[in-house]
């Protein structure tokens, strides 16, 4: 009989076989950490967010860039050197347009807030060394916001580092203290620290689609509804105001022992941090995390099949938190 949950595609045992040596022998990625807060749409907080971040991730390129105006063809920019540009996209009438690139300047920021002003479909902003072909690679961060179509009224907030460059606690203190800071002004609706695998939380993306409708298990969807349930859990997760108090408070996750820092956010809203540094956070130290969270998490056992090892780790434990 073939074990559905381990070869769902119902390979013969020497595919399957050779499939787990291949995967074995694949180096594993450079896999990408993102910092996340979703929150009801405001043209002031977007704002916050670029302003804020890159001045708190890449402040000495933000400082370097300051004086220059908002076009990179005036700034006169050279390959090599490290840049920082805006992209501002919309899609009138549903088309795809290309998007305005702005310079990560006081100029360009002034403009960003005059387009903030009808939001647009996203946002993004690279900060990284100028390649030869005018594209901006990633480097110290990248920003990005976006308007998820089916929670209209909410905004992701996305900020996005190689893991490789977060490994030192220097940083990791550093993208969880800005984090924080910024979410202590805002009231956020969810928000994590963990790997980047699309749109989705982990919870998200390992949900059953055989029995999960995709209302229930896409970001795009399950953003509006954040605050009514726990969109994930990972190695940091910001639980809103209203499912925190659901689920007693910051003195009753204190007494859980599940996690190496509770903070209560200035505007409502608990940040809870599960293990002091982001390598040592794996399906051990997610088990109490999802205990101490179950009450307030999408009911349903998810579906943990194998993945390449292209696909970054889902630290999500094998229950329905709705049977604790």
């Amino acid at each position: 009989m073939i074990d559905r949950e381990r070869n769902p595609d119902g390979l013969s045992p020497e595919a399957l076989r050779l499939r787990d040596e291949l995967w074995a022998l694949a180096p594993r990625p450079d896999f990408t950490v993102e910092a996340q807060i979703v929150v009801e749409t405001s043209a002031e907080v977007a704002y916050d967010w670029v302003d804020d971040l890159t001045s708190a991730l890449g402040g000495e390129v933000r400082a370097r860039l300051a004086g220059l105006p908002a076009s990179r063809k005036a700034a006169g920019a050279e390959p090599g050197e490290t840049y920082g540009e805006i992209e501002v996209t919309r899609y009138p009438d549903g088309r795809y347009a290309e998007p305005e690139g702005l310079v990560l300047s006081e100029e360009g920021l002034r403009r960003l807030r005059n387009e903030l002003a009808d939001m647009p479909h996203i946002v993004r902003v690279i900060v990284g060394p100028l390649g030869a072909d005018g594209i901006v690679d990633a480097g110290p961060v990248s920003l990005e916001i976006t308007a998820p179509s089916g929670s209209p009224g909410w905004m992701r907030l996305s900020a996005y580092l190689r893991e490789s460059a977060f490994m030192t606690a220097e940083t990791q203190r550093r993208w969880v203290n800005a984090l924080l800071s910024f979410a202590d002004g805002v009231n956020p609706g969810y928000g994590q620290i963990g790997y980047h695998r699309g749109d989705n939380t982990a919870v998200e993306e390992t949900a059953d689609a055989r029995v999960v409708d995709i209302t229930r298990r896409s970001s795009d969807y399950t953003i509006g509804r954040s605050r009514r349930l726990l969109r994930g859990y990972d190695w940091l997760t910001i639980v809103p105001r209203e499912l925190a108090d659901a689920l007693g408070g910051a003195e009753a996750l204190v007494a859980a022992g599940a996690f190496a820092q509770v903070r209560p956010l200035h505007r409502g809203g608990l940040a809870v941090l599960a293990d002091s540094s982001f390598q040592d956070y794996d399906l051990a130290a997610a088990e109490p995390v999802f205990r101490a969270l179950a009450p307030v998490l999408p009911p349903g056992r998810p579906r943990l099949t194998p993945q390449p090892p292209t696909v970054p780790p889902a630290f999500v434990i094998d229950q329905d938190p709705a049977d604790l």
